[in-house]
Order: C-alpha cells, then structure tokens, then sequence
C-alpha cells in the first residue's frame, strides 16, 4: 500500500516532540486553527495530525496567498500527499512573514514617537521639510506644484517665528509693533494733517506742473512753494 505522507511527517518528528502544543488533544479535535498551525512551534505535529485547518483569522483568509488551492487543500489534509502538504509549509512561511512584517512596522512606529518627543520645535519642523522634499521628488507634476505650495506656506510661518524671536533677544519682552502702536501712529498723522490744513487754509498748495506767474514747473518756484512742500513731506512721514 502507498505510505500515507502524514505518517511520514510524524515519524521525522518522533525524536523530538515539540512543547507548549498538546497533541493528544488533536487526535480528539481533528479540526485545528490555522493561528495555531502558524504560530505554533509543533506545526509539522499538528499537520500530520489534523483532518481540517480553518481560517479562524480575517488576516489569513483575505491574504494574498491564500490561494483556492490552499483552501481546498486545508478542507482535508488527512488525503494530502507530499506535493500538497508542501504547498500548506510555503503557506505558513509567508503568513509568518507577513507577522513579522506587522511586528516589525509597529516597533518602528513606535520608535518615530518616542524620537520625535525628544526633538525641539525647529528640529520636528525640519523633519516635516525634508519629508515635504522626498515626497516632492516622487510626486506628479499637479502634485508638485500643491506640496511646493505647502511647503512655501510653511517656510514663510518659519520666517516669522525666527522674526519675532530676534526682536525678543534684542529687547527682552518686545513683541514688535502691536495694533494698538498702529493706531495711535494712525491718529498722530491725521492730527498733523489737520493743523498743517489749518496753518495753509488760506494759501493754496502750489501746482507742481506749473506755478501762474513763475513759468512751468517747479523751476518757478518761490520759498513760500518750497516751504509748503517741505512742511507736506515733514507731516507725511511723520
């Protein structure tokens, strides 16, 4: 009779049993979880023990690799032969690679959070800049254009930052010009103005272009019109 290949998975593992997995209770449940043929550090034990794998894991089912050949094979392994069984080992290696995957995704994220609580402002914003620039270098040309947005945005916010903590150094508690300075900057301007119609209500301001009885432009001019035009520039500025 044609030796039965389970029979011949077993008998490999005679020598050394596996721990931690009971295989007594396998010959009871011949129904077996595919965590645990993954997982499990007896798997070749439980493969020649099991009749049927179940997918008991969204994870295993909806994988890649879970083939309608690996599923149907998993539906009675006791009729497998060594091609097939073959097929159910590549079948655990690669879901273990895709827990290792997960594992190893994980600590590093875990690793990026605890690296970014030790780094100051500027230094999380340099990172945000050079994580800008890679993906600029991999983006469509649509793409490009909105990131170099973005990024310009962010520079300009930089800018204003490293502004405002010059002007802190150099006059320890001034914020720079606020609103209210403006205003009152505003009003003494419009005061100027006021007094300086009152002062020259009764003479008109010269014609630049032209000055009656002085000849074109401000060649004609008097010290009256040169005065006029020195008090206007005086109150413009300040």
């Amino acid at each position: 009779t044609k030796p039965n290949p389970q029979n011949m998975l077993i008998g490999k593992q005679k020598k050394a049993k596996a721990e931690g997995y009971d295989t007594n209770s396998l010959a009871i449940h011949s129904k077996v979880n595919a965590s645990d043929f993954i997982k499990s550090s007896g798997y070749l034990d439980i493969l020649g023990e099991a009749n049927v794998i179940l997918l008991d894991d969204p994870k295993w089912k909806n994988h890649e690799k879970t083939t309608e050949e690996v599923v149907e094979y998993m539906k009675d392994v006791k009729v497998l032969g060594p091609r097939e069984l073959r097929v159910l080992l590549r079948w655990r290696k690669s879901m273990l690679e895709t827990l290792e995957a997960e594992r190893k995704a994980v600590e590093g994220e875990a690793q990026d959070v605890e690296i970014e609580e030790d780094l100051t402002e500027e230094q999380i914003e340099d990172r945000a800049m050079a994580e800008i620039d890679e993906l600029i270098a991999k983006a469509s040309e649509d793409e490009k254009a909105a990131l170099k947005k973005k990024k310009k945005k962010m520079l300009k916010a930089k800018a204003r930052v490293l502004k405002r903590r010059e002007l802190k150094m150099i006059i320890d508690g001034d914020e720079g010009p606020q609103a209210e300075d403006q205003e009152v900057f505003q009003l003494k301007k419009i005061r100027k103005a006021k007094e300086l119609a009152e002062i020259t209500k009764e003479t008109q301001a010269p014609d630049f272009e032209n000055v009656e009885g002085k000849g074109a432009g401000w060649r004609g001019w008097g010290g009256r019109e040169w005065l006029y035009l020195e008090i206007s520039l005086f109150s413009a500025v300040f």
